[in-house]
């Protein structure tokens, strides 16, 4: 500790001190910041396709078809396994019921268990 510091400033004071040869290996050419493997650094590359004139937006053809409307399942719980794999539930199920209970109990005399 410096003799400026004090013990009860409550500020700890950190120096951080750079090298030269650490900044070089740790910038690119064009001074962006080099990541392991540059997995986070974006490229410096010129777009892939070339950009249209604003106002010159041609949509995509789709074709035409027959709209079709499905029943919806019979329960909730079918709707809910359409999108989501029945396992996972069961999973949550499992770790819900194997977890400790609280040890407080119940907060009003007639509530559901915690």
């Amino acid at each position: 500790m410096g003799s400026s510091d004090s013990e009860d400033s409550g500020n700890p004071h950190i120096t951080v001190v750079v090298n030269p040869e650490d900044l070089y290996a740790a910038c690119t050419t064009a001074c962006t910041p080099e990541r392991c493997g540059n997995a986070t650094v974006r490229p410096l590359e010129p777009p892939l396709v070339e950009r249209g004139q604003p106002g010159q937006f041609i949509p995509f053809e789709v074709t035409k078809r027959d709209p079709v409307i499905r029943d919806l399942p019979a329960t909730p719980i079918d709707l809910l396994f359409r999108y989501m794999p029945q396992e996972m539930a069961e999973s949550w199920a499992q770790l819900t019921n194997e977890a400790p209970r609280s040890r407080v109990g119940p907060r009003q005399r007639h509530s559901r268990e915690n």
